[in-house]
């Protein structure tokens, strides 16, 4: 499957609003977890560089988590 620019923009958006399921030109993929939401952002980000359409320095957002914990 080819992925586009706009692919990744919408799981972006997805990750960003806390929403799983992600529509994918004509297809529609509901993820179980943030974790599997992440690695497909990695998948589909790599992808697109490889194929040129998004160069490694102009990614299209920068994404971290926190992590708390008791003192």
């Amino acid at each position: 499957m080819a992925f586009s620019v706009q692919d990744l923009q919408n799981l972006d958006n997805a990750i960003k609003t806390g929403r799983r399921r992600v529509k994918y030109a004509d297809k529609e993929v509901e993820y179980r977890s943030m974790a599997e939401m992440m690695e497909a952002r990695s998948f589909i980000q790599g992808e697109l560089e490889k194929s040129g359409q998004l160069s490694s320095s102009s990614r299209t957002s920068n994404t971290s988590f926190a992590s708390f914990g008791r003192d």
